[in-house]
């Protein structure tokens, strides 16, 4: 967990840029996930016989960091990938292997990609849909060079 407010002294830790009341390192670890973070408060309130401490931060996702990090990779997995389908159907062992391997590279990469997700996340988030749509791309890249093969050492006249 992020400890965004100290209880100590104000020398004993490092408050951030836009608050006092949050510590430099928690603002940071926000950042190293994508955040921006755009505000922050914190409100005493007091009304009757009841004390309530309330926080606000407000937060955006930092999109140009996706480019490279997500959207980049995501499309070389890709047209590596489809690389196989115009190298001659007699070399089985480059186009199976271009196929496995760029999934073999999908299974780094979804690490990668689900770092960068809220571990609490308990709805299906845009990067599961892409993961998941990806890895059926890659997979049925796979499966078409094999069956290809098949094909052509079952049918082919040359062979």
């Amino acid at each position: 967990g992020l400890k965004l407010i100290s209880t100590r002294s104000k020398n004993a830790y490092e408050a951030s840029s836009f608050s006092p009341h949050f510590s430099k390192k928690a603002v940071d670890k926000l950042r190293e996930k994508g955040w921006h973070v755009l505000d922050a408060g914190l409100n005493k309130d007091v009304g009757g016989n009841i004390w309530r401490l309330r926080m606000r931060i407000k937060v955006a996702r930092a999109w140009a960091i996706l480019f490279p990090r997500f959207i980049l990779p995501m499309c070389s997995l890709v047209a590596v990938s489809f690389t196989a389908f115009w190298l001659p159907v007699g070399q089985v062992m480059p186009r199976v292997a271009i196929g496995f391997v760029s999934f073999l590279s999908l299974t780094v990469f979804r690490d990668q990609a689900y770092a960068m997700v809220p571990k609490q996340s308990s709805t299906l988030l845009w990067v599961d849909v892409t993961m998941w749509n990806l890895t059926a791309i890659l997979w049925l890249a796979v499966l078409q060079n094999i069956t290809i093969q098949f094909v052509s050492v079952r049918y082919s006249s040359h062979a």
